[in-house]
Order: C-alpha cells, then sequence, then structure tokens
C-alpha cells in the first residue's frame, strides 16, 4: 500500500485540500481562542475595577446611596416581619416575637435568664420583661429558679408550649421558605455575607461611639456655659 493511503489519502491530489481544511480549522480554533483571552481579560478588568470602587479605604462616598440603602433596609425588615408575622397569628394568634421567644425558651430546656433571653432575641431587658410578663399572664411560660441556685430566675415554657413551639417553628420555617424563594442558594449566601460585614461595621461603630461618650462624660461640664446632657 501506498505511503499517502496509509494516511487516509486517497491521491497526491487531496493533499491540498486537507491542507487548507487543516489551516481554515487552526485559524478559526486561534481566532477562537483570542476572543475567549479578550473576554477574560476583560471581565478581570471589571471585577477589579468593582473591587477597587467597594474596596476600604476608597474616598469616593455616595450619601445619597447609602440613605437608600438604609431605607431598603428598614422596608425590607418591616415587609418580611409583617408576612411573617401574618403567618403566625393567623396558625396561633400569637405575635411574632411571642413565637421568636416560645423558640428561644424551646431550644433551652433548663430555662433562660432574663437576659439570655433578650440577647436571644437582640432587645433591651425591659422590652424582654413585658414580653414574658405576656407569656406568664396567658400560661406559656413562668419564671422558675434554676436548678441548683434557687436565687437565679430563669423563664422556662410549659409542657403545651413546647408542643406549640414545635408546631410553629414548622410554620415558621414554610413562611420563611416562601420569603426567600425567589433568591437562588449564591445570593442567600452572598446577602448573609453582606448583612454580617454590615453588622460587624456597625459593632464598631457603637463601640466608638461609647468610647466618645465616655470620654465626654470624663470631661465633665466643659467650659463655662457648656453642658452636656
Amino acid at each position: 500500500m501506498q505511503p499517502l493511503r496509509l494516511l487516509g489519502f486517497a491521491s497526491e491530489a487531496a493533499l491540498p485540500v486537507h491542507a487548507e481544511r487543516t489551516g481554515r480549522r487552526c485559524g478559526e480554533e486561534f481566532h477562537q481562542a483570542l476572543l475567549n483571552e479578550e473576554a477574560r481579560v476583560q471581565e478581570k478588568i471589571k471585577t477589579a475595577d468593582i473591587a477597587r470602587e467597594a474596596g476600604a479605604g476608597w474616598p469616593l462616598r455616595d450619601p445619597q446611596l447609602e440613605r437608600q440603602t438604609w431605607d431598603a433596609l428598614q422596608r425590607c425588615l418591616r415587609t418580611c416581619e409583617a408576612a411573617l408575622e401574618a403567618r403566625i397569628r393567623g396558625e396561633s394568634g400569637l405575635s411574632l416575637p411571642r413565637h421568636l421567644a416560645l423558640t428561644a425558651l424551646a431550644e433551652a430546656p433548663e430555662g433562660l435568664t432574663m437576659s439570655e433571653l433578650a440577647r436571644a432575641l437582640g432587645v433591651t431587658n425591659a422590652n424582654v420583661t413585658a414580653l414574658v410578663d405576656a407569656l406568664e399572664r396567658d400560661g406559656w411560660a413562668a419564671r422558675e429558679g434554676a436548678a441548683g441556685d434557687r436565687r437565679k430566675v430563669v423563664v422556662r415554657l410549659s409542657a403545651s408550649a413546647r408542643r406549640t413551639a414545635r408546631t410553629l417553628n414548622q410554620t415558621f420555617a414554610l413562611s420563611l421558605g416562601e420569603l426567600l424563594s425567589e433568591l437562588p442558594v449564591p445570593e442567600l449566601r452572598l446577602l448573609v455575607n453582606l448583612l454580617e460585614k454590615l453588622r460587624r461595621n456597625a459593632e464598631q461603630a457603637a463601640e466608638r461611639g461609647q468610647d466618645r461618650s465616655r470620654q465626654l462624660a470624663g470631661h465633665g461640664a466643659g467650659g463655662p456655659g457648656m453642658g452636656w446632657v
């Protein structure tokens, strides 16, 4: 057999045709590779620009955008809380704060002190006192002495309240799923990370504010005719 036939060519006349096709295919692949590389570089440039604009210490701020962000956070929180409360109240007659208190207490069989419950709910001690008063009045919870230390008062759920809390947790999970159903998992993770970043920054700002308040208090009334409230 002739060498050309071993290579798959019927005759020498087929060589130019094959070479043209191979060259054209290589040219197309090279052109596509250039396009892909250009797209990759443009994406890197775009990402770098976004990162630079969003980076810490970036000198330009947008007060209007910052206010819009704050307003959007407030509206979103109020709307989500209203939707969840409507669902929970329809199932049990409980408000959302009472449901969240039941959930926190249900997860602590030994009970929670008033301060621990306040921290779990993210509210003040005064708010949690009013909340526990209402739960106790309606038979959902009771203040009792802590095991091993009767001087320490904890809040515990009644048996029926624990059963109700389990049912309401299922309702709450379904309602929360409906609220967040338009956000795919990657967006939810991004949202959580951004909110955690905002929370940490807010905590640092609060600490700086407290330090400033202590400094002002340490200076007393200041100069003549000046006082601090």
